[in-house]
């Protein structure tokens, strides 16, 4: 890849490194990015997410680090699956973070991440059959 301005002042950028640096750059969102218990700030760093772990897989097959029996929509669907995944587990730690005691209706997401940790974990109250 190669960027040139002005005519005289070309940059030439590797397929792989920017594959790579986009790769740290979404692993660095999942697992290091703070969370905040905003929603609008969390919605753009999914939808950045996403792109980042999309782009890698593209920069990365196009630079040859991913074998070329593997087309390139497949490594762009293999991007978009772990972004997803990524996504959902940010999702998981602003749970555990921020809402983890709030109540919500059982349409909401965090209802079912509520009852999931539950039935993991242990604790909660939990409804009990009557004898008579």
């Amino acid at each position: 890849m190669s960027v040139e301005r002005r005519g005289d002042i070309v940059i030439t950028l590797s397929y792989p490194l920017v594959g790579i640096g986009c790769l740290l750059a979404a692993i660095a969102i999942t697992f290091v990015w703070p969370l905040g218990p905003s929603r609008r700030n969390h919605v753009f760093s999914e939808i950045v997410l996403v792109v980042l772990f999309v782009a890698a897989a593209g920069f990365l097959w196009a630079g040859g680090i991913i074998p070329e029996s593997v087309s390139w929509l497949t490594s762009l669907f293999v991007g978009l699956v772990v972004g997803i995944v990524a996504v959902v587990f940010r999702d998981v730690r602003r749970f555990i973070q921020h809402f983890r005691y709030e109540t919500y209706k059982w349409t909401h997401p965090y209802y079912w991440y509520g009852r999931v940790g539950r039935a993991v974990m242990g604790g909660g109250t939990r409804r009990q059959r009557r004898t008579r």
